[in-house]
């Protein structure tokens, strides 16, 4: 166990290495309100522009800047967890492409 900040970059790089960070988030930034709502979400991909989380039965595109303000926001402590993937996460492919993929050619694959 490791306790430090990372960058958005240090996180995304993780699941290239075929993990799956699951975020603590002020999901009030993320729906515009006020009071503190911690909400822990897994990450599910990436692009240059946004970051995908799963949440309630969909995919949640997030801009990156957005993403960064709810999981450094007051109370979040920036909590992370890794968990072994179950699917693919694919730089710079939407989330779908990539469930569909690893559904065809899906291999189990361990953290680095």
């Amino acid at each position: 166990m490791e306790e430090r900040s990372l960058t958005l970059e240090e996180l995304l790089s993780k699941i290239s290495r075929n993990c799956v960070p699951i975020i603590l988030l002020d999901w009030s930034k993320i729906k515009g309100t006020t009071d503190f709502v911690g909400h822990f979400v897994p990450i599910i991909g990436y692009d240059e522009k946004n970051v995908y989380v799963h949440d309630a039965k969909s995919f949640l595109p997030i801009s990156r800047k957005l993403f960064e303000e709810a999981r450094k926001a007051k109370g979040t402590d920036e909590e992370i967890m890794y968990i072994h993937k179950k699917f693919p996460i694919v730089r710079n492919r939407k989330p779908l492409k990539a469930l569909k993929s690893f559904f065809h050619y899906g291999k189990k694959q361990q953290c680095k």
